[in-house]
């Protein structure tokens, strides 16, 4: 039986805001300065154009390629392989756990099990792409309501 519970409490964490420009040769990226617990409402922004691969000169931007694209190329996951073939993407890691989300344009989440931030693009063969893409990324305290729902949502 339980003789004694311990409950401890504690203010929420602080908002965190981070912006980053990377280029679309490098994979996936990690945004060292953010330490995202579970939990915790994130928004993400993506901004910028790019090309994706050398075979094709189409210069798209983080919604990925109109019609989809060539999906053989996608990353792995229900997430990134359904989704548009160079659309922003970002991976939130804990050492046991992972969470894919398409950023496309703009998306926000409630973070499963937190970790860290990696983003870039819908793209495994990404040393072959040029151009640049930068990510806004907000982190806070969701409302009762938002954390209640979970799941993606694309901005408003």
């Amino acid at each position: 039986s339980l003789e004694v519970l311990r409950l401890e409490v504690s203010d929420p964490p602080r908002p965190q805001h981070v912006t980053r420009t990377m280029p679309v040769d490098k994979g996936l990226v990690a945004v060292d300065e953010l330490e995202i617990p579970a939990g915790m409402l994130v928004e993400i922004r993506a901004s910028g154009s790019y090309q994706i691969g050398s075979w094709n000169d189409a210069t798209i931007g983080p919604a990925g390629y109109p019609g989809g694209g060539p999906r053989d190329y996608n990353l792995p996951g229900k997430a990134c392989s359904e989704a548009k073939h160079g659309a922003a993407v970002a991976l939130l890691q804990a050492d046991s756990a992972a969470q894919a989300v398409v950023v496309g344009e703009c998306v926000r989440f409630v973070a499963r099990s937190g970790g860290r931030l990696f983003v870039g693009v819908n793209d495994r063969d990404y040393r072959n792409n040029s151009g640049k893409l930068g990510f806004d990324v907000k982190v806070t305290t969701p409302d009762t309501q938002t954390w209640t729902d979970g799941g993606v949502q694309t901005c408003e």
